[in-house]
């Protein structure tokens, strides 16, 4: 069996308070980003659904056909490949 290894474990280094972290702008004012409050009432509205209509249904069912025809042409044509250089 075999033993898990041991992780270092980690060392707290203590850092002097006024070199701890400092914050520069870069810039000026115009380069800021400026932080704004979100509507409450705004960010809570849902729309309703609406469903699709015959016509997108039919041309997503057409869609998956041919996806799923093409994705097994391509396994088929994979396979036939693997097995020519055997």
């Amino acid at each position: 069996m075999v033993a898990p290894a041991r992780a270092a474990e980690q060392t707290i280094e203590p850092l002097t308070p006024p070199h701890e972290q400092r914050v520069e702008a870069v810039g000026g004012t115009e380069d800021l980003q400026h932080v704004g409050a979100v509507d409450e009432t705004e960010a809570q509205r849902v729309a309703a659904s609406e469903p699709p209509s015959p016509s997108a249904k039919a041309a997503s069912t057409a869609g998956k056909i041919v996806l799923g025809v093409t994705a097994a042409a391509i396994a088929v044509g994979a396979t036939v490949a693997s097995l020519l250089f055997l």
